[in-house]
């Protein structure tokens, strides 16, 4: 894009308020990236009026308000756009009043009531909590219906959460927003990097991809004593 604005295909100008992001294929295709909504968010806070991002990242681009977000498919389509010949079609990504109910309701489980209790009490202050008993007695059953005591996230949270699974490349395709509080379980065989977070190419481990809302240790007496 550089080249192509040196030689005169559009005015120079159009770079002081617009950023590019995207994979260029050899082929003149621009591949989806992660990490958009993240990105986009960087790029309104640095002053860019516009951003170019690939067509499959538009619908996540464009729940940050205040920056035009124009989605293409090749450079040529990128490239019209900036001479101006190419105008965007914003289609804004509204987030559901009320987040979805989750499959796994504490209402539906019979008994246990000092558990329910005690799960209320944790969601209440954000405490971590222990379940100690002997398989099948419902540990899991119960870390997983601690969803539907915990208030719906607000917009501002989910778009933390979105952040943090499109830079890790788990936002479901056609999902602009994560809606529902994530629900992780981590094995005690488990890498120190995938639970932190790192690697050659850093990514958010499951401490991150818990954000907002629970982490399930699981057999907690068997993880090495590093953790």
């Amino acid at each position: 894009m550089g080249i192509i604005g040196l030689i005169g295909v559009f005015p120079n100008e159009r770079f002081k308020e617009t950023a590019m992001l995207g994979e260029l294929a050899l082929n003149g295709r621009v591949r989806a990236v992660q990490g958009v909504l993240a990105s986009v968010e960087f790029a309104k806070s640095m002053g860019f009026k516009k951003i170019i991002v690939p067509a499959a990242n538009a619908k996540e681009a464009n729940v940050i308000d205040g920056i035009e977000v124009m989605g293409v498919e090749t450079l040529g389509q990128a490239v019209d756009y900036l001479a101006g010949k190419l105008a965007p079609v914003r289609l804004k990504e509204k987030a559901p009043a009320m987040q979805t109910k989750t499959s796994t309701d504490i209402a539906m489980v019979k008994g246990q009531t000092y558990a329910k209790r005690a799960l209320e009490i944790a969601a209440a202050g954000g405490h971590n909590i222990l379940l100690s008993g002997t398989p099948g007695s419902g540990k899991t059953l119960m870390a997983k219906a601690m969803g539907s005591i915990l208030p719906s996230m607000s917009m501002q949270e989910q778009l933390e959460v979105t952040k943090v699974y499109s830079v890790a490349g788990l936002l479901p395709k056609e999902q602009a927003l994560v809606t529902q509080r994530p629900f992780r379980t981590v094995h005690h065989t488990a890498s120190a990097v995938s639970i932190v977070g790192g690697g050659n190419q850093p990514s958010p481990g499951e401490i991150s991809l818990a954000h907002q809302r629970c982490s399930l240790w699981t057999k907690l007496p068997s993880f090495p004593n590093t953790f």
